[in-house]
């Protein structure tokens, strides 16, 4: 038996400012083993499958930050909000962790300060989100620490 289900919003245009929207994906695998009293592996494909917005032009900018729980959107409704401004908001939010040790929260952090290898495009954007939230999904109520991950690396070479 497969289920599938998304909570990933397919239409930005209602999110201005700093936006929550949860999710409930875990709530039904849940609902499904208890139904089924079936061993359920949770899988989750990272938001990364291919959309097709229906609209001819470019999303405007925003940044993405998955909680364990949560998409919380970053963006304006009524124009291209700067990377650095949007990652500020999210760094400022109450969901921020900032404690994963991360590349995905990394990258928002550098942003947030206006430095080198920051976030400048929708694609870079989206690969710190799928980083943050495959990571927060694998490991969902267990968190490691961050000295417990596997290597250390640096852009810095």
């Amino acid at each position: 038996m497969a289920v599938s289900c998304t909570s990933f919003p397919t239409d930005f245009t209602s999110f201005d400012g700093t936006d929550v929207l949860a999710f409930t994906n875990r709530e039904l695998i849940a609902q499904v083993q208890q139904t089924t009293n079936q061993r359920v592996v949770y899988g989750d494909w990272g938001t990364t499958r291919p959309r097709n917005y229906g609209q001819p032009r470019q999303p405007r900018n925003r940044i993405d930050y998955p909680t364990d729980t949560s998409w919380v959107f970053a963006r304006d409704r009524d124009k291209s909000v700067d990377f650095q401004e949007a990652a500020q908001r999210i760094t400022g939010s109450p969901y921020w962790s900032g404690k994963l040790g991360i590349w995905g929260e990394q990258r928002i952090e550098v942003t947030a300060a206006g430095q080198a290898f920051a976030i400048d495009s929708m694609p870079k954007m989206y690969a710190a989100r799928i980083n943050i939230h495959i990571h927060r999904q694998a490991f969902y109520g267990h968190l490691p620490l961050p000295e417990a991950l596997d290597e250390e690396w640096s852009d810095d070479f």
